[in-house]
């Protein structure tokens, strides 16, 4: 017979598991927009060369962000 503290050592386990792969999970999302961001500002020096925007696109990018953290919180 199963012992109820097995089954509860079990439940905590897979609750343990369950949260430990949505925080990987969560990381990995937050990971990819970061490097798509990080991404446009390495490329801005080729972009503004060949962009009409020229160096107002970099502001353009930083107001952009701003807003979005702001909208996101």
């Amino acid at each position: 017979m199963i012992s109820t503290h097995f089954i509860h050592y079990l439940t905590y386990c897979f609750d343990y598991f369950l949260n430990t792969f949505n925080i990987i999970l969560v990381t990995l999302f937050g990971l990819g927009s970061w490097c798509i961001v990080n991404g446009l500002w390495v490329e801005l020096p080729e972009l503004v060369e060949a962009l009409p925007e020229g160096w107002n696109l970099p502001t353009y990018l930083s107001l952009i962000i701003q807003v979005s953290t702001l909208i996101e919180s």
